[in-house]
């Protein structure tokens, strides 16, 4: 493929049409990409520009402080012979190319297409549609610590990514199980694995009251989960919309629920709330809504298979998740855009009344785990919780 860049015969007005696709392309893939733009706001996800990283396949590291360990010292006393050094972890992640290639029809002449690169409203929806799926794709199972051995991505393609094209839909990094995992009850009783959980195992009320209660749990040696700041809520959990109506029919007498939370609501005088984005009052959290099929199914633990009849929530804090962007467009003399380029096939003279596209996108995700002082690894902010869905 014969590739259009700043410096051949490329006329200014050309660098700018450019330039404005593929910004168009970041926002509308990134910025204004449903749950993972809320995750963003919110600094969920942890953001490192590599803008000077041109190829893909290559490894990004991260660094943390490790949480400071002295008994500290009685009195008056010089810093020098005291001092406790300052510990750092390191974290990584890959970052590679997601590329996908689109023709369309070819509007006037090659030589006015390429000078305009205009690629329509229809076309460049579809690349960003794209891209956007498997990025929310990506993070939502890094988040859900779903390693499953096969990923359906309906916004991006029509059978599941398999094999070596499984981590195109992971974000170019392999999804670890997390490290803290709570299997919804139903009876009070914790479940030994994904397949245990049956049509007795809805998302209720409960089970959110005990994630936090396990969240509060996490202590020594090991990185505190970390809440989210400057907000009247310390976590987001993230469900499916099926979740969302257990949780809603969830009308458990021993402790609150959603439902008379919302009649209190209206009783109140109030509008009824928006349960898709619903801050919960006892337990300090946003609910937030996802389409069934974004949210990660359960694991089976035998066969690695992703389990049916189950979907995962997510409780998330502060910096749960590591994202990485390369170098994107580069106009002559500009400003690197992060991440996102557009490359236009100039050679091909076998039809002349198509047009070639290329979406390429330099970036890679990986959850967010931190070094305790035992030392292994543990999440920073994601907290998993499988529970039924016939969906």
């Amino acid at each position: 493929m014969g590739v259009v860049t700043p410096g051949t015969s490329m006329q200014a007005d050309a660098e700018f049409n450019l330039k404005k696709q593929v910004s168009k392309l970041f926002v509308e893939a990134w910025e204004d990409n449903g749950v993972v733009s809320l995750l963003s706001k919110h600094n969920v996800i942890n953001v490192e520009d590599k803008l000077s990283q041109e190829t893909g396949g290559v490894t990004v590291n991260m660094y943390n402080l490790v949480r400071h360990d002295s008994k500290g010292t009685r009195g008056d006393g010089d810093a020098y012979g005291i001092a406790v050094r300052q510990q750092y972890g390191d974290r990584s992640l890959t970052i590679d190319r997601l590329m996908s290639t689109i023709s369309f029809p070819r509007q006037g002449t090659l030589a006015q297409q390429i000078a305009a690169f205009n690629l329509g409203e229809g076309v460049s929806a579809n690349l960003s549609n794209w891209n956007a799926a498997l990025i929310r794709s990506s993070i939502l199972h890094h988040l859900a610590g779903c390693n499953a051995n096969s990923i359906l991505v309906t916004d991006a393609a029509q059978t599941a990514f398999t094999g070596g094209e499984l981590v195109n839909a992971t974000g170019f990094n392999t999804v670890t199980a997390p490290s803290t995992i709570y299997k919804a009850y139903g009876s009070k009783a914790a479940l030994a694995n994904d397949q245990a959980v049956t049509s007795s195992h809805p998302l209720t009320f409960g089970d959110l009251q005990q994630a936090v209660l396990n969240i509060h749990d996490i202590k020594a040696g090991v990185p505190m989960f970390n809440p989210l700041k400057g907000y009247s809520y310390r976590y987001i959990a993230l469900v499916s919309m099926t979740a969302l109506m257990q949780l809603v029919q969830d009308a458990s007498t021993n402790n609150f629920n959603i439902r008379e939370l919302v009649y209190n609501t209206i009783a109140g005088g109030k509008a009824a709330p928006d349960l898709a984005y619903y801050q919960v009052p006892s337990l300090s959290m946003l609910l937030v809504g996802v389409p069934d099929h974004e949210m990660p199914r359960g694991v089976n633990s035998s066969t690695s298979a992703p389990q049916a009849n189950t979907r995962r929530a997510i409780v998330v804090g502060q910096n749960a998740i590591d994202v990485a962007f390369g170098k994107g467009f580069k106009p002559n003399g500009g400003k690197v855009l992060k991440g996102f380029n557009l490359l236009f096939d100039d050679q091909h003279k076998k039809n002349n009344f198509e047009t070639f596209v290329t979406s390429v996108a330099l970036w890679g995700c990986k959850k967010t785990q931190l070094l305790g002082q035992d030392g292994n690894r543990y999440d920073n902010a994601a907290y998993v919780i499988t529970h039924y869905s016939a969906n």
